[in-house]
């Protein structure tokens, strides 16, 4: 009896763990680097050393800048050399998506 119940503790107590864990990385601690390789209203494509990137963004969740000074999420064209920081969320499809928080044109 006192197994069952230690493992019906340990077995609820677990997934409390786990869910603690989960967002608490901070935010722009991860970045991708590339060229812009297609672009649309509220994305672009980025290859980055042979792996092509969605990269989602908002103006009013994302920042860009181009020699350190801000400029509209609609000046990135094909060609440009981006970086861009994320919260380290990449989903699974194909192409792999992020979500900006900032892009730096290059």
């Amino acid at each position: 009896m006192k197994r069952l119940l230690l493992s019906i503790l340990l077995f609820s107590i677990f997934p409390l763990a786990i869910s603690c864990t989960n967002g608490s990385t901070p935010q722009g601690d991860y970045s991708i680097s590339g060229t812009v390789t297609q672009t649309s209203k509220s994305s672009f494509l980025v290859d980055s050393n042979g792996i092509e990137y969605q990269i989602n963004y908002d103006s009013k969740h994302t920042t860009a800048t181009k020699n350190a000074s801000p400029v509209a999420l609609s000046q990135i064209k094909l060609g440009d050399r981006v970086t861009i920081t994320h919260n380290g969320q990449v989903t699974r499809s194909l192409p792999p998506q992020v979500f900006a928080l900032t892009v730096e044109i290059e």
